[in-house]
């Protein structure tokens, strides 16, 4: 636990019957520890020497144990099932009354920014996990397993995603100031993430993306156009970047071609057909036969038996 989690003293109250569980899986960008470890006490005093085997920012679930965490001004009492966000870089006090099963997700700052703009990491923040949509984040916790990660292949990488959003969401509707803090710097991640979220939407336009900004079509537009894109390009290319994972997944092998550039926001399968060959470069049924070509050779990119052209396709949605 000490080389894995984080370097610092750990108290046991029956040091001598200490057994504990560990193990590590990686969720997109996330790092995922699973710690099945009795009662303890860990804290971490100011001015200290200590030292994390990873990134101190963490999301941590204790399934079946009330826990208490203490850091800088702020000291909580979280039930089981609630989640806390803290940066454990800084100076804290973390105690568990009872042996749990716990779920702890490593995230790097950078990412967490993009889904919430100006979250002050100097305090820790509580997730309720009994209404809301912290309920469905604390139940997608839950049944997160090493063993569903892997199992999962490229829609474990998607879930990992969503599982951004969800977070924003949960953060938001206990803390209404963080969506306040959304600046209008941050406008084009937030544009890009609608089309994220809406792209199967059939007919999707800018002025659908605007309502959902709050502000006008025309400076939908002018926030693309800051990129160096348009909105209907980082539409196409979100919806052939999702495509592109179920021409490749083995689980939609069954779906024609038209099925699923149907479910990936395209009514007509010409339209599609045009656009993944203007993106990717390839017909969709190419890009298939290239994948299980190189599936039944064992190559593979990210992990999963997709082809370099494949890669290519995927790529295309850049991150905003």
């Amino acid at each position: 636990m000490r080389e894995h989690i984080f370097k610092s003293p750990i108290s046991l109250e029956h040091a001598d019957d200490f057994r504990a569980e560990l193990a590590m899986g990686s969720w997109g960008p996330l790092r995922v520890a699973w710690i099945d470890s009795p009662a303890q006490a860990v804290i971490l005093p100011g001015g200290g020497d200590h030292e994390y085997a990873h990134d101190g920012l963490r999301l941590s679930l204790m399934h079946s144990s009330e826990w208490s965490i203490v850091q800088q001004d702020s000291a909580l009492r979280v039930a089981a099932g609630d989640m806390v966000l803290a940066d454990l870089h800084r100076p804290f006090e973390l105690r568990r009354q009872s042996p749990s099963l716990t779920t702890s997700l490593a995230l790097p700052a950078a990412w967490l920014h993009t889904w919430v703009a100006r979250i002050d990491l100097d305090r820790p923040w509580l997730i309720r996990g009994d209404s809301g949509w912290g309920c469905v984040l604390s139940a997608l916790l839950r049944q997160l397993s090493p063993a569903r990660i892997e199992r999962g292949g490229t829609q474990a990488h998607a879930l990992g995603e969503d599982f951004g959003r969800l977070l924003a969401l949960s953060l938001v509707e206990q803390y209404p100031e963080l969506e306040a803090q959304v600046d209008a710097s941050a406008r084009p991640r937030h544009a890009q993430r609608c089309i994220e979220r809406r792209f199967p939407e059939f007919g999707l336009c800018a002025a659908d993306v605007a309502a959902d900004l709050g502000v006008s079509e025309r400076t939908v537009h002018r926030l693309f156009a800051r990129e160096g894109r348009t909105f209907a390009a980082s539409l196409n290319e979100q919806r052939i970047h999702a495509a592109a994972r179920m021409l490749h997944d083995p689980a939609f092998a069954q779906l024609s071609v038209g099925e699923i550039g149907r479910r990936v926001g395209f009514s007509d399968a010409s339209h599609f057909i045009r656009r993944c060959k203007s993106v990717a470069g390839l017909t969709p049924a190419a890009m298939r036969r290239q994948s299980a070509r190189a599936a039944a050779v064992g190559c593979g990119v990210g992990g999963s038996p997709m082809c370099a052209v494949a890669a290519r396709a995927c790529a295309c949605s850049r991150a905003c």
